[in-house]
C-alpha cells in the first residue's frame, strides 16, 4: 500500500540543501509513488543547490513514478532550484518520469525560478 502525506494549514519555510556530488530532488518533499495532499499551506524560499553535473529538481516538491499530488488553496512562492550546469528544474514543483495525477486548486505559483520555470513536468 502507497504512504499518503497529508499537510493542512502548515508553512515550509526557508529550508536549504546543497550538494556537490549528488542530483538533489525536493526542497521540502520528495517522493516516489504515494500520495501528497496539502490544503491551505505555504512552501516559501525554499532552495535546492547541486554541483556541476548534477541536476536540481523541484525547490519546494519533487513527485516521480506513480505519485498522486493534490494541492488546495496552497502557495508556492519564492522557491529556487539551481545548478552549477544549469540542470535545474522546477522552482516549485517538479514531476519526473511521472505516471500519475496532478491536481491544483485555487493554488498561487509566485516568483519561484529554476531555468525560468516554476513547473515542471519531464518523462
Amino acid at each position: 500500500e502507497q504512504a499518503t502525506l497529508t499537510a493542512r494549514n502548515i508553512v515550509f519555510k526557508s529550508g536549504y540543501l546543497v550538494s556537490s556530488t549528488a542530483d538533489v530532488q525536493g526542497g521540502s518533499i520528495s517522493m516516489s509513488a504515494g500520495r501528497l495532499m496539502t490544503y491551505n499551506c505555504s512552501f516559501v524560499n525554499i532552495r535546492r543547490a547541486t554541483g556541476s553535473g548534477k541536476i536540481a529538481y523541484g525547490g519546494a516538491v519533487y513527485a516521480t513514478s506513480t505519485s498522486t499530488v493534490i494541492m488546495a488553496n496552497t502557495t508556492l512562492s519564492s522557491n529556487l532550484a539551481t545548478a552549477a550546469s544549469g540542470g535545474a528544474q522546477g522552482g516549485a514543483l517538479a514531476l519526473s518520469s511521472f505516471s500519475g495525477s496532478v491536481s491544483l486548486k485555487n493554488c498561487v505559483f509566485k516568483s519561484n525560478v529554476a531555468s525560468g520555470m516554476a513547473l515542471s513536468s519531464l518523462k
